[in-house]
This record gives C-alpha cells, structure tokens and sequence, in this order.
C-alpha cells in the first residue's frame, strides 16, 4: 500500500521520529559507510567519495569532516594509529560534529 503524502509532511514527519532532517539522515548514514571503508579497505579517498555516492571528493570530505569532525584521511590515520597502539583506549577519540 502507498501512501500519498506531501514532501513537507514527509520532512516534518521524518524529523520528529529521528530528530534529523533527511539530509542529516542520508549523511551520516554516507560518513559511516566511508568511515567503515577508511579503515577495512586500502581505497583511496576519492574512490570511498564514488562509494558512498559523493561526486567529488571534495564535497566527500567536506561533508565526513561536518560529521565526524575530523577529515577523511586524518580519521584514517588517527584511527589507526590509536587501534594499532592500544585498541582498548578508543574511547579517548572525540570524533563527532562540532557544535
């Protein structure tokens, strides 16, 4: 069954069950796939920007650093660099959107 419904009932209805709009949805959905790319794959940043559905790999790494606060390669390397000397001390990281 579909139902018919306007966009802006759409957007109002979504941001009060998530408390996000859409766009912030579909984006932090696009940083968690590449943060998970950044780390299990070797693909440079332009190629996990194509992946996650980014057309450049600026607009890519302006949108994961809003989100993750933080760039894509220095997520990358921070991440690594953390997890290869004490996995166990990850919550010391303080990724996330500044506000």
């Amino acid at each position: 069954m579909i139902l018919a419904m306007s966009g802006t009932k759409l957007k109002t209805l979504f941001k009060q069950f998530t408390g996000k709009t859409i766009t912030e949805y579909i984006l932090e959905m696009k940083a968690d796939r590449a943060s998970h790319l950044l780390l299990e794959t070797n693909l440079r940043i332009d190629e996990i920007a194509s992946k996650v559905g980014f057309l450049t790999p600026t607009g890519f790494t302006t949108s994961f650093k809003k989100v993750m606060g933080v760039a894509p390669s220095d997520y990358r390397k921070k991440m690594i660099f953390d997890c290869t000397r004490n996995p166990s001390k990850s919550e010391n990281l303080s990724f996330g959107a500044k506000k």
